[in-house]
């Protein structure tokens, strides 16, 4: 695939392209005539498409480092650095390049002989009525030696009772397990050992070269799918993101006639008996719901949440020009997000959000295939029953009914929390040193380095601040080698 795709331009009165390679694997397509040019995304996609618009012209590429023309690249924004140590990913369309964008879900960019204007037009799903289950097994269908990468949880549970007689491949990464892998009737698991440093070692992921830092997040889990897929052969299958298709929340499941199942609901009768309805309702509107423990179906609720700035939980070691830098950063990309998630259909806001959180963590996952959406998109997600809160209904229902019990229920990513806990504590010394000796983000004045150190030679604070500090590990390798 070339570097860059093509050249759209409206020289002369036409619309002229240059070279243009297809832009399928990137989940776009093209529409041209002699007096038009419309590029508009279609489908989710691992690979990023990018755009630049000009004066009448219109580049299109594959590859963000193409788009320089020689030109050095810009010094990094110092609030995004900091969102990037957060946890928070960059807006749908930003790129690390000033005037280049991604093409983004929705987006249509059109070259006529006005120029070129972007605009947006909300992708329409396919509408599929034959089940979540049945989908996921025709989108797999081609795969005559199916290999799915087991966790234990419920959407690789899910996905393997979907298929005809996979197999199973799990990492064993010797990490602590709360309990032990869950069975599924016929099928075998097979275990391969994969030491955490294999994973997590920042000098395998991290050179400096690239013109967005890599982030643990999605870097890791892609290289358990390359190590598991070596193993097995052949490209692995998962459950990533299949959860976030069939999610719903409290206040979207029907209620009932006039609410009465909100009364009736367990997380309302906690802490005592609520009196009316009108009570439950404002409930709805100031608590948090998380997973409760021991009934992973259900959810409860908690005490209203603390205010806090805006998007996330402070960074202990932050500066106060560091945390001015990431209130300003982080309040405007999260409200690109909101109004992005929002303007897409439910099913594909979540899908999206969930790709740039956590990729497809390096497996060929059915959930960003056009007919699963349209099957999730016509389920009945959640539903309160027998007081209590029900999510993800559409794969409990397989997993019950082939008679699975102990299915994990960690949120997502929380083997890489673990992981990165165990890295970091194995290798705090190390740590601590380089970061005593350098580090880009103290000399912005974003952050106090003197935090960062008591917190890795804590174990306790070290676990509770694990990803965080492992992102920002990571940055600093890459600020290093941008120097």
């Amino acid at each position: 695939m070339s570097v860059v795709l093509g050249v759209v331009d409206t020289s002369e009165g036409r619309v002229r392209c240059g070279p243009l390679d297809a832009v399928d694997p990137y989940g776009a397509v093209i529409t041209s005539s002699p007096s038009s040019f419309e590029l508009s995304w279609v489908r989710p996609s691992p690979l990023p498409l990018y755009y630049r618009a000009g004066h009448g012209r219109l580049e299109v590429g594959g590859d963000l480092p193409a788009f320089l023309d020689g030109r050095s690249r810009p010094a990094p924004d110092p609030g995004m650095l900091l969102t990037f140590v957060q946890g928070h990913v960059p807006p749908p369309d930003a790129s690390a390049l000033s005037g280049v964008r991604r093409l983004s879900p929705g987006t249509v960019v059109r070259v006529d002989r006005a120029g070129v204007t972007v605009g947006r037009s909300a992708p329409a799903l396919v509408d599929r009525r034959n089940g979540l289950r049945n989908a996921v097994a025709e989108v797999l269908a081609d795969d005559p030696e199916p290999v799915v990468a087991y966790s234990g949880g419920l959407a690789s549970a899910f996905v393997a009772l979907s298929l005809r007689a996979p197999r199973l491949v799990h990492a064993d990464l010797g990490l602590p397990r709360a309990r032990p892998l869950a069975v599924l009737p016929g099928l075998e698991v097979r275990h391969v050992k994969i030491g955490v440093d294999e994973l997590l070692d920042v000098t395998a992921h991290v050179s400096g070269d690239e013109l967005h830092p890599p982030m643990p997040d999605i870097a890791v889990p892609a290289r358990l799918a390359a190590v598991l897929a070596a193993d097995a052969g052949r490209p692995l299958i998962g459950g990533s993101l299949l959860k976030d298709l069939v999610s719903a929340k409290l206040p979207e499941v029907d209620p009932g006639t006039r609410g009465w199942r909100l009364l009736t609901c367990e997380p309302f009768h906690v802490v005592g008996t609520l009196t009316n309805l009108t009570r439950a309702r404002e409930l709805l509107g100031v608590r948090t719901v998380h997973a409760l423990q021991g009934r992973p179906d259900r959810q409860e609720f908690e005490g209203p949440p603390p205010v806090k700035r805006t998007g996330a939980d402070p960074l202990p070691w932050l500066t106060d020009l560091g945390r001015a830098e990431l209130d300003t950063t982080s309040g405007g990309v999260l409200a690109v997000w909101r109004e992005h998630v929002d303007f897409l259909p439910p099913v594909l806001g979540r899908l999206v959000a969930g790709l740039e959180e956590r990729g497809t963590s390096g497996f060929r996952t059915p959930a960003v295939e056009a007919g699963v959406l349209g099957a999730a998109a016509g389920e009945t997600t959640g539903r309160i029953r027998r007081g209590g809160f029900q999510n993800h209904l559409p794969m409990w229902r397989v997993v019950e009914k082939a008679g699975v019990t102990g299915v994990c229920t960690s949120s997502p990513g929380h083997w890489l929390r673990v992981a990165a806990a165990t890295y970091l504590r194995a290798h705090r010394r190390t740590l601590m040193t380089g970061i005593a000796r350098q580090c880009a983000l103290a000399d912005m004045g974003l952050i106090d380095p003197e935090v960062v150190l008591r917190m890795l030679a804590d174990g306790p604070n070290t676990a509770a601040h694990a990803m965080p500090l492992l992102r920002l590990v990571w940055l600093e390798r890459w600020l290093g080698g941008i120097r």
